[in-house]
């Protein structure tokens, strides 16, 4: 008879998948604040409001003590940078937290009460900072929505930003210091790139050579130091 082996006897049934476990409440409220603040959201966005900065003739490193000494807030982002914060500051603290504001004795937390923790202290910003160091001479400056996966940054920078390179070979992005290459998954928020961030951008094949800016945009650069 069909589906026997060849003693005669039929072969057992594949075995059905065990259902996973329910979320608890904690395990819930986790997913749904991670949800809210952090996860790429489909469809966010912010305007770009590209400003490209020139530090030629000097190192970066120069370039950026000068630029701090003549505009103090040039590298601190304030809430008018960021449009304020949307959650987080000026409100208080979650359940969680609050146990531990009181004083009282903090009881042993999972993992999950203490992701939960983390999630309701965190603020929310309508948009985040980004600039891209291109070589010692230019900074690239443009705003995305915290949860923009951060692939954007680094599509908008081989197709819009950057001059292209031969081979159009991928380009990589990572902070530093230490060194950690970012995934273009995540989202902004989910990188620690919120509420701003310094990041390097580099093609993946040696062959490429040296990122560059794209000529409009370097006509319209603005000196950060003199």
């Amino acid at each position: 008879a069909g589906g026997a082996g060849p003693s005669g006897s039929r072969a057992p049934p594949p075995k059905a998948a065990e259902p996973s476990a329910p979320l608890t409440l904690t395990e819930a409220r986790v997913a749904a604040l991670r949800a809210a603040k952090e996860s790429v959201k489909a469809g966010a966005s912010v305007p770009r409001d590209v400003v490209v900065y020139r530090t030629t003739g000097r190192s970066l490193q120069a370039a950026i003590h000068e630029a701090e000494a003549l505009m103090p807030e040039f590298f601190e982002v304030t809430a008018s940078d960021v449009g304020g914060s949307l959650s987080g500051a000026g409100r208080g603290p979650g359940p969680a937290a609050a146990g531990l504001a009181s004083g009282a004795a903090p009881a042993v937390q999972t993992k999950a009460m203490r992701e939960l923790h983390r999630l309701e202290r965190l603020p929310t910003y309508p948009r985040t900072v980004v600039r891209v160091r291109i070589s010692s001479d230019w900074l690239l400056q443009a705003c995305f929505h915290p949860q923009e996966p951060v692939g954007h940054l680094a599509e908008a920078l081989a197709r819009e930003w950057l001059q292209p390179a031969p081979g159009e070979p991928p380009l990589t992005l990572h902070t530093t210091p230490p060194l950690c290459r970012l995934d273009p998954v995540k989202s902004f928020a989910e990188a620690g790139l919120v509420p701003a961030a310094v990041v390097h951008a580099a093609w993946a094949s040696p062959d490429a050579g040296e990122v560059a800016l794209r000529p409009e945009l370097l006509a319209s650069a603005v000196d950060v130091a003199e």
